[in-house]
């Protein structure tokens, strides 16, 4: 019995009640652990609601335009997570913005949080760009904005994310961006890497304020 794996074994004789415990124990037993695999195969829906619900943050389509190509490829380190990109048109296809982004933390709580900087830069860029002014100054004030009610909004959690903002102007070949504490992009050519765009400010949301450039 026991190398069956019989972890309460009896030896004869046995007295009843004893083994009326022994039984009730092992039953209870049973039920928690059912329980737990009930509960367990309920949090793995849930994770994979939130995947699915973070997936659709991301963009399904990436924009095109004459002479260039996008293309992107995420792997996130867990089912949902704090990393994201995102492209866009601005100005009917005449600007394209493209953002690169890593809130702090892994999980739920940096999902939830990639969620809102996601949907806070959009609404910011298509709400407020204009093709007449400087695209770099707008990525700077969309970025105080962000930053701003991120830390006197949800300040006390103490989650900020590392953002890169670029517009690209496909006809003139520019690229005008800013980089809020994340990873240097790479820009390269057949020689090799030409140049890394290091960060012009700080990481968003961290303090009311701060400068971007």
């Amino acid at each position: 019995g026991i190398e069956l794996g019989d972890t309460c074994p009896l030896p004869k004789p046995f007295d009843p009640n004893i083994l009326r415990a022994r039984v009730g124990a092992s039953l209870a037993k049973k039920r928690l652990r059912d329980r737990e695999q009930l509960y367990a195969r309920s949090l793995e829906r849930e994770m994979d609601i939130a995947r699915n619900i973070q997936a659709s943050f991301l963009p399904r389509t990436l924009p095109q335009a004459g002479g260039w190509e996008l293309a992107a490829y995420f792997q996130p380190a867990r089912r949902v997570g704090g990393d994201f990109y995102d492209a866009f048109e601005l100005h009917r296809g005449k600007r394209i913005a493209l953002v690169l982004a890593d809130v702090c933390d892994k999980g739920v709580g940096a999902a939830l949080f990639m969620a809102l900087f996601r949907s806070l830069i959009r609404a910011q860029a298509e709400r407020t760009f204009s093709v007449d002014l400087d695209p770099g100054e707008q990525i700077n004030e969309l970025l105080q904005s962000v930053n701003n009610y991120i830390a006197r909004t949800h300040g006390d959690t103490n989650m900020f994310a590392t953002v890169f903002m670029a517009v690209l102007d496909p006809a003139r070949g520019t690229l005008a961006y800013v980089n809020g504490g994340h990873e240097a992009p790479v820009l390269c050519g057949i020689d090799g890497i030409r140049a890394r765009l290091d960060p012009t400010g700080p990481a968003v949301g961290m303090m009311a304020g701060l400068p971007f450039h």
